[in-house]
């Protein structure tokens, strides 16, 4: 049960020490990234805050209250936060509180598991204007370091000259009907409203494991999606500064495009050259 003396700022406070807790135990041990904590364990950790701050609670009520509140969920002896948003959201908030806890999750590319995390982060911050540079500069780097090893899909003649076949306006109604099934089951729309009216809400539990981002290619991707959601949320900063990255932003994904597109062409084209050779 919560405190009428303990203000809800500090409740938030601790459960975003937990929620930080949580993920760097789950780094240390092993390496298996668990975010179910045994309760003995949360049960120190609460204790630890409030004492810090000179307040006394009854820990195990307050963190059954949690748990009947739908903040955590248990499993066996063992607590967990019931929902992945829950968990992202207090990570978020010690994110701004601890600058220590910040470095710690943007160092060796450790933020690339972490992008809901930032994207709350920057939504709370509005205004942070280093950690955008950050993604900036990383993403310039990684940038240089894919071009280096897929230069020959950098040019942008390639682009051009590639041709995607067109749908054939007879086939139009027929390929949009065939998505819409596919994405709608064939059901009626006052049929679907009534099914997610009665749909149940489940226990949606954060991601038993985050394993670590390997590799120049998806540390780019990921990198940019950081960038990005950053910029989005960071509205309070200069006018210029947001134009720049903008630029940097729009660019980054247009080189992702061109590359996509120039690989598909070269899937198909190593396709259609291999059944050559084999009808040949």
């Amino acid at each position: 049960m919560l405190s009428k003396n303990t203000s809800l700022f500090t409740y938030f406070a601790a459960l975003s020490i937990i929620a930080t807790k949580s993920i760097i135990l789950a780094r240390l041990q092993s390496g298996c990234n668990l975010f179910i904590v045994e309760f003995e364990e949360i049960y120190k950790w609460t204790k630890e805050y409030f004492d810090s701050i000179g307040l006394e609670h009854d820990y195990s009520k307050l963190l059954r209250h949690f748990v009947d509140n739908k903040v955590f969920a248990d499993e066996g002896n063992s607590l967990y936060f019931r929902y992945k948003i829950f968990l992202s959201f207090f990570i978020a908030h010690q994110m701004s509180r601890s600058e220590d806890f910040r470095k710690w999750l943007l160092e060796e590319y450790r933020y690339t598991s972490y992008i809901s995390e930032i994207d709350i982060y920057c939504g709370l911050s509005r205004q942070d204007t280093a950690m955008l540079e950050f993604f900036g500069a990383e993403f310039a780097k990684l940038s240089t370091q894919l071009e280096a090893i897929v230069k020959p899909l950098a040019w942008t003649d390639r682009l051009e000259k590639l041709a995607i076949p067109a749908i054939k306006k007879a086939d139009k109604n027929g390929f949009t009907d065939s998505i819409n099934r596919q994405l709608t089951g064939n059901m009626p729309t006052e049929q679907r409203d009534e099914a997610l009216d009665h749909a149940e809400d489940p226990d949606v539990k954060p991601l038993s494991s985050r394993p670590d981002v390997l590799g120049i290619l998806p540390q780019w991707i990921l990198t940019l999606r950081a960038y990005t959601v950053a910029l989005k949320n960071l509205e309070n900063i200069p006018k210029r500064k947001k134009e720049e990255h903008l630029s940097r932003v729009l660019q980054g994904w247009s080189t992702l495009l061109l590359y996509a597109c120039i690989a598909f062409k070269e899937v198909i084209e190593r396709r259609e050259h291999r059944q050559y050779e084999v009808q040949t």
